[in-house]
């Protein structure tokens, strides 16, 4: 896949209301999970309703995904959000047989955000591409990668096999309680938790229903 494209760069102290809107989204993928952002990377699904940002126009919504890094992967923040997009199996973890991610690679950290999770926002996107926010401490990054309908059913066809693989099992529930951090050859590799939000069920309903933010 292509490389990730930063269209903006900003300071989350400077965005409205000093980024109160994505700091809730973080936030409550957090409190989800248990787990503070100074640990691990958190990811959040959710429609550009949600939040205010200068990149993102009002009048048009689109399904985003607002990625949060620890400040220790500060030095990482850039390669990592410009990264290509490789689709990447991982078989046999703890908590299921096969599992299929979106990968991107830094310098020295790798992060793997599931497949199966992020469908809601790839079946929405129609603009061909997927939009990151990308946040770590007071830098935010707005980055697009090209993402067109023959990757969308890339994705489905290894989704459809994880399914096979997997068969009926419940992996959510194993998932959470076993979330995968890896440590080998000066590069750390994290399977984090991707959280959605989706307040106004426009996910489901593919339309923007809950208006202008209040973050």
């Amino acid at each position: 896949m292509y490389a990730g494209k930063i269209l903006s760069k900003h300071s989350l102290s400077a965005l409205e209301n000093a980024g109160a809107g994505i700091k809730h989204l973080l936030d409550a993928a957090c409190a989800n999970c248990g787990i503070p952002l100074e640990d691990e990377p958190m990811a959040v699904t959710c429609w550009s309703s949600m939040i205010k940002h200068p990149q993102l126009e009002e009048s048009r919504a689109a399904p985003i995904v607002v990625l949060g890094l620890p400040a220790a992967m500060a030095g990482d923040m850039q390669s990592l959000a410009t990264s290509a997009l490789h689709l990447q199996t991982i078989d046999k973890v703890k908590w299921a047989q096969r599992v299929t991610c979106l990968q991107m690679t830094g310098h020295k950290n790798t992060i793997r955000l599931r497949c199966d999770e992020l469908l809601p926002v790839m079946r929405t996107t129609a603009i061909g591409s997927l939009l990151l926010i990308v946040v770590c401490g007071d830098d935010v990054l707005f980055v697009e990668h090209y993402f067109d309908s023959r990757k969308f059913l890339q994705v489905c066809h290894e989704l459809h096999l994880d399914n096979l693989a997997n068969g009926e099992r419940d992996i959510d529930a194993d998932w959470r309680a076993a979330r995968m951090v890896e440590k080998a050859n000066g590069m750390s590799t994290y399977l984090p938790l991707v959280y959605m939000l989706d307040d106004a069920e426009e996910f489901s309903y593919g339309v923007v229903r809950s208006g202008e933010s209040d973050c």
